[in-house]
């Protein structure tokens, strides 16, 4: 659904969608919180890191999405590393979201004169 919806959004620009990409990351968001408070399962402690690094960068991408946020270099700096911590792979789990998330974190910073590659 992420991947559709982001690349619907990056043809049509439409507020819609971007309220449907907004909603999915704040799941995201909070999906490691609630994660955590769940019974303790060695089946589940392979995906902490994965969750947690979706998490803090769905955070991240979530505050530049508010075309009002004031965003800096250590901000891009930081979205960059977050970014890539994301897509590490760990105990054989990782995100398959990497184009979606760059194409709209991409879009999100031209539309501010900013770049992160």
């Amino acid at each position: 659904q992420f991947s559709f919806v982001v690349n619907k959004y990056l043809g049509t620009h439409s507020d819609k969608d971007k309220r449907t990409i907004i909603k999915l990351l704040k799941k995201w968001s909070n999906n490691h919180k609630q994660l955590v408070k769940l019974k303790p399962n060695p089946k589940l402690q392979k995906i902490y890191p994965v969750s947690e690094n979706l998490s803090e960068l769905s955070m991240r991408v979530l505050f530049l999405s508010n075309k009002f946020a004031r965003i800096d270099k250590e901000f891009v700096k930081d979205l960059k590393h977050r970014f890539e911590r994301a897509f590490l792979p760990y105990n054989d789990v990782s995100l398959v979201l990497e184009k979606p998330l760059n194409d709209l974190i991409t879009y999100w910073l031209r539309a501010r004169n900013k770049s992160w590659k």
